[in-house]
């Protein structure tokens, strides 16, 4: 088979699954988040070496989190598992060498960020070329409350707007261009990795700049928001908790129209009933990399994440 075909198998495979979950979850809106049988996409590498700054990891493509754990008497058998999307505050931007020494002591929790990279323990780095982001705070806050392994997955893309846009990648389920690309990559994370049955405990999304440079109307992102957690949710159960990160107001100018995208976000979580708003504003961009944060920025927002759950 021609590699074009492989793909359209594939696609074709992740559309019946959403449907077929979709039908169950009309059959019972009460149904809960666990656990997930995401189509396998096929990697053909049978191992690989992820050379992130001075933090090296080999493993086999079996990567299995019950082995990883040292610190941990016991495993449960399905592993919580929290996911992260949006544009570039999402990312990779802090410097993790920022990290306060022994933040992350004791703490098994791993990060899932691109299929060629693999699986990535969250530690401190001790040069530029190691970053992180708001995972760190989640999966240090998470693994301390629960005594358990964390998954964490996420898939980020900068300058990207959630209202579909005829000349940029967007985040609309409509275009199904960045989701569908989540949705891949999550298939991708489960291939790779052994023993992991997850258990899906919530979720962050981080976004709003591209669509205030835009100047998205109020309506429009709300609707768009609504139908991508919609999706999200259809796909990963339809009880999942989110929080919504509010595009932080600092920095107001008449390039933006920040106001309208944080309504629209405010507005989602006050009708959603299984959302929460988080409050940004204290947080200060870093000032050399507006309208990006510092690594202790992006700790914060992930501790105010992670405190609700």
């Amino acid at each position: 088979m021609n590699k074009s075909y492989n793909l359209e198998i594939q696609l074709l495979t992740i559309v019946f699954f959403i449907t077929f979950v979709s039908c169950k979850q009309e059959e019972n809106p009460l149904i809960e988040p666990l656990i997930l049988d995401i189509p396998i996409i096929e990697i053909p590498d049978k191992a690989r070496t992820i050379n992130v700054g001075d933090i090296i990891h080999d493993f086999d493509i079996d990567f299995d989190l019950q082995f990883q754990c040292e610190s941990m008497t016991e495993v449960p058998e399905r592993i919580k598992t929290f996911l992260i999307a949006g544009q570039s505050n999402a990312g990779n931007l802090g410097y993790t060498q920022e990290i306060p020494e022994g933040y992350l002591d004791g703490i098994c929790a791993w990060h899932y960020f691109r299929p060629e990279l693999g699986f990535i323990e969250l530690q401190q780095g001790n040069n530029e070329d190691h970053r992180g982001g708001v995972e760190m705070a989640i999966g240090r806050e998470l693994s301390l409350k629960y005594n358990e392994p964390i998954l964490i997955y996420k898939y980020s893309k900068g300058d990207t707007p959630l209202v579909q846009n005829d000349n940029l990648q967007d985040w609309s389920v409509h275009s199904n261009e960045l989701f569908e690309k989540f949705i891949l990559n999550y298939s991708s994370m489960i291939n790779d990795c052994n023993h992991c049955e997850t258990d899906i405990i919530g979720m962050a999304w981080i976004q709003g700049e591209k669509d205030a440079a835009l100047f998205a109307e109020e309506d429009d992102y709300l609707n768009e928001l609504t139908d991508l957690m919609g999706s999200v949710r259809n796909t990963f159960g339809m009880q999942l908790p989110v929080s919504i990160v509010q595009l932080n107001i600092s920095h107001p100018s008449s390039k933006y129209n920040k106001t309208k995208i944080r309504n629209a976000q405010n507005n989602f979580v006050d009708n959603d009933g299984n959302a929460f708003l988080i409050d940004i504003d204290d947080i200060d961009y870093d000032p050399d990399n507006i309208p990006h944060y510092g690594m202790a920025g992006y700790l914060e927002i992930g501790r105010r994440i992670a405190e609700n759950y």
